[in-house]
């Protein structure tokens, strides 16, 4: 009994004691597997130290712009990122955290400054390993150089009064460099320009044998300057202008035109202001004509004389009243040239029939239909062009022979007058010209106009009658119309009579109807009527009509009237 109890206790002091060695043995593993194993159950390793840094570790005259660079990486090939540590004492502030990269930029640093940085490289297991600290001192700014070689060259003399000053600067760390000009007439020179990005400065115009001071200041973008050396020169007498040169009309020239200019090339060596008096005549020692001109060009007002020989000379002054005096030169102006034009067609006391002369007629020339007006020009200059007026009005121009213009209008009139004046310009290749005039009658048969003539001739010739009024019984007959007119006006044309009147109770007839006619029929049958109508013949009344009422309204008479 004993026996078995004591065997059932062990047996439960086992299975406790496996349990507890079981429960160790999870948590030992659980802690093994966070801390130590990667996901695919090997055990995860910590990134690589950083290393080679740049700029590499106790580097000094680093420059400010410089980035921070490292070797990085894991041995597992995991994803790392890095924090930057980076300042001027030994421990560095963090100032980047989780980049990519294995590069990062501080920005301009300060010069000759001592920093501090490292890194720390993380693995996307969240294993880390930090690097060392590492230092560099960047370097110290260099002023910029000492402005050198200058021009005008240091103690030059005779230098022109319109000299610009140069020299040569820079910086040897590259930097941007400005400048500040010192120039006057006394060895304690004013500034004149401040932070001038060029090595060039334009004084102006400076005065005539005079000594000049000089000095450049360079300043670079970290405010460091350099002085360079007071520098003088001294400016040159005055020259006087440039000898006036290149004529125009050239020196010996022939056949120029009368209305030519003058002109010449002049200037000045110092870029004085120049003037020019001009000497011009017929003689050998020609007179002043023009003074303190100051263009290189002169206009005459008038034509020059024709086949002439021209003297003429010009002298040029400065603003300092210094002179030159050119050269003689010469010039024989063209021989008189002569334009003439005649118009050859029409011509004077002729009949032409559509552009052909027919025969000829006292003191009158008379166009019938079309017609080609013809020029005959002659120039010794050469012909420009020839231009065509009727009664004034620009119609053409012709430039090449033979000069003509077709002159065919539908009908032309001048006002009321079937006159016309053909006027035509010839111009000459000098601008010269000359005029031809010829007044002819201009006329041409169009059957229209003709038929509306006839058509009033006719109908003022022929006797014709409108009446107007109310009628009684109208009808339409193969020979016109019969009515008995109870009341109507009547009037009557020709080139004989023009009467007027009322007809009252008479019958009536119009045979010939030749106007239009208007009928507004009346009453419950009709034979009550307004008539308007206009016939060929006049009106004849009867003085005595034989028969009754009856009689009248039933026998209308056998012609028109009543």
């Amino acid at each position: 009994m004993w026996i078995e109890r004591n065997k059932i206790n062990n047996y439960s002091i086992l299975r406790v004691g496996s349990a507890l060695i079981l429960a160790a043995a999870l948590v030992i593993s659980t802690i093994a597997y966070s801390f130590g194993t990667s996901a695919d159950g090997n055990r995860n390793s910590p990134p690589y130290p950083p290393s080679n840094p740049f700029p590499t570790n106790g580097s000094v005259n680093v420059s400010i712009m410089a980035q921070l660079s490292w070797t990085g990486g894991d041995p597992d090939n995991d994803t790392v990122t890095y924090n930057v540590f980076f300042g001027t004492n030994q421990t560095p502030g963090q100032v980047a955290t989780n980049i990519s990269t294995t590069t990062y930029n501080p920005g301009t640093m300060n010069f000759s400054t001592n920093y501090y940085w490292k890194i720390i490289a993380w693995d996307n297991h969240s294993q880390s390993t930090a690097g060392p600290l590492w230092q560099f001192t960047t370097r110290a700014n260099h002023p910029p150089y000492e402005p050198n070689t200058p021009d005008p060259a240091n103690g030059s003399t005779n230098v022109s009064v319109i000299a610009q000053l140069h020299w040569i600067g820079g910086d040897p760390d590259n930097d941007t460099v400005t400048y500040n000009v010192f120039f006057g007439t006394n060895q304690t020179p004013p500034q004149v320009a401040t932070n001038i990005s060029t090595t060039t400065y334009n004084p102006g115009k400076m005065n005539f044998t005079t000594i000049y001071y000089w000095r450049i200041i360079a300043w670079d973008n970290h405010n460091a300057s350099t002085s360079g050396p007071l520098w003088e020169f001294i400016t040159g007498a005055n020259h006087p202008p440039n000898v006036p040169n290149t004529p125009y009309p050239a020196d010996g020239s022939t056949n120029i035109s009368v209305n030519t200019d003058l002109s010449w090339i002049g200037g000045d060596p110092d870029n004085d202001t120049v003037k020019y008096d001009i000497f011009f005549g017929t003689e050998p020692t020609p007179p002043k004509i023009i003074s303190n001109l100051s263009s290189t060009t002169y206009h005459f007002f008038v034509p020059l004389a024709y086949d002439t020989l021209h003297y003429w000379r010009i002298v040029a002054w400065d603003s300092q009243s210094a002179s030159t005096s050119g050269p003689l030169w010469t010039f024989t102006t063209e021989k008189p040239t002569t334009i003439t034009v005649t118009i050859t067609k029409p011509l004077n006391n002729t009949f032409y029939f559509h552009d052909q002369p027919l025969f000829s007629l006292p003191q009158r020339t008379i166009i019938y239909g079309s017609i080609t007006i013809t020029a005959n020009v002659t120039a010794d200059a050469g012909v420009a062009r020839v231009d065509f007026y009727i009664d004034g009005k620009y119609m053409w121009n012709d430039t090449t022979e033979p000069y003509t213009f077709v002159w065919n209008p539908f009908i032309q009139f001048n006002g009321l007058s079937l006159t016309h004046t053909i006027k035509v310009i010839a111009f000459d290749k000098d601008g010269k010209n000359a005029t031809a005039e010829i007044n002819v009658t201009k006329w041409r048969f169009h059957v229209l106009p003709a038929l509306i003539i006839a058509a009033g001739v006719i109908s003022s010739a022929i006797p014709h009658t409108t009446m107007k009024g109310f009628v009684f019984n109208l009808r339409e007959t193969t020979r016109g119309y019969t009515f008995f007119a109870i009341r109507m006006h009547y009037h009557t044309i020709s080139l004989i009579q023009n009467a007027r009147g009322v007809i009252q109770m008479k019958r009536c007839a119009a045979r010939v109807v030749i106007g239009p006619i208007t009928i507004i029929r009346l009453g419950p049958l009709h034979t009550f009527a307004y008539l308007s109508i206009t016939f060929v013949g006049g009106v004849h009344i009867e003085t005595n009509p034989t028969g009754g009422i009856l009689s009248r309204l039933l026998q209308p008479p056998d012609k028109s009237g009543c």
